[in-house]
């Protein structure tokens, strides 16, 4: 069997507490954003301080992150590690968002290649602190991802912050080095230490060629399927686990206590070298490669 589906059915597994999938759930609003900024790599001439397309900061390290709003990201090459990092204000998101036309088309400065092209990130992201939106817009499948995340290093590719939330991610393609890395490391990586977070939803991401784990979630806890932990849904998980190390290999990792409430609905798993460990349990005895 070459992949898997998972769609309207109930998942159990080793220390998942309770976990299902369920169509009516919907992802938590978030607060409309006060201010646009831009983010263009290659952009000259300006004052580069992210105010139009124009004056667009040319790299994330350059950005000032405010909470509430809105960061517009043209296609084109970000040779960097990423952090997006600001201490909480209530509940006000920040969001970092690829441009689009629907979105950015009436801006001054506005050309179409900005959302017409990939952005893509050549190195490591990390979220941190909570309530951040990062969205691709476009993609879903294997195909067409606004944002793309390559990292050739063996290490996390999309980090979020420990005991901090919530996050979304979405439209997003996700990828490592190689599957067989001999050093382990995650697509996307939630380790909380101390806290149980909630509100965590990642959707119509591509996660590929990653040596241990595609997902990694930890203390996850949410209230009811409402309020739940975390909506995985609509993504693509392939080329995941291998890692020569013998250290886990699963698609997605979760359980370590406090976990309860995840909602995994129309999902596609393949080309998983470990079958028997793969999905959600972590301390399954390995099985054939499929």
């Amino acid at each position: 069997m070459a992949a898997l589906v998972l769609a309207a059915v109930t998942l159990v597994g080793v220390g998942l507490g309770t976990c299902r999938v369920l169509a009516e759930e919907k992802a938590a609003p978030k607060e409309v954003s006060a201010a646009s900024h831009y983010i263009r790599a290659g952009a000259t001439g300006g004052s580069n301080n992210g105010s139009s397309w124009a004056n667009a900061w040319t790299s994330f390290s350059s950005v000032t992150w405010t909470r509430g709003d809105t960061y517009f990201v043209a296609g084109g090459t970000y040779s960097e590690n990423v952090v997006v990092a600001k201490a909480l204000s209530g509940s006000q998101w920040i969001t970092i968002k690829k441009a689009n036309a629907t979105d950015n088309s009436q801006d001054a400065g506005w050309s179409a290649p900005y959302a017409t092209d990939q952005a893509s990130i050549n190195g490591t992201v990390r979220l941190s602190d909570g309530y951040i939106e990062f969205d691709g817009v476009t993609g879903s499948g294997t195909t067409g991802h606004g944002i793309k995340i390559n990292n050739a290093n063996d290490s996390h590719i999309l980090t979020l912050g420990a005991n901090t939330g919530p996050y979304h991610v979405f439209h997003c393609e996700v990828r490592g080095r190689t599957r067989l890395s001999e050093k382990g490391f995650d697509g996307i990586y939630n380790n909380n230490y101390t806290s149980l977070q909630k509100g965590l939803h990642i959707a119509n991401c591509w996660i590929h060629e990653i040596g241990r784990n595609g997902f990694t979630g930890e203390k996850l806890f949410g209230t009811s399927y409402s309020d739940y932990a975390m909506l995985f849904e609509n993504n693509v998980m392939e080329v995941v686990g291998g890692n020569l190390a013998g250290a886990h290999s699963q698609g997605m990792q979760m359980g370590m206590g406090g976990d309860s409430y995840f909602i995994i609905r129309n999902n596609i798993f393949k080309k998983h070298p470990w079958f028997g460990n793969d999905l959600l349990p972590w301390r399954n005895k390995r099985e054939s490669p499929v």
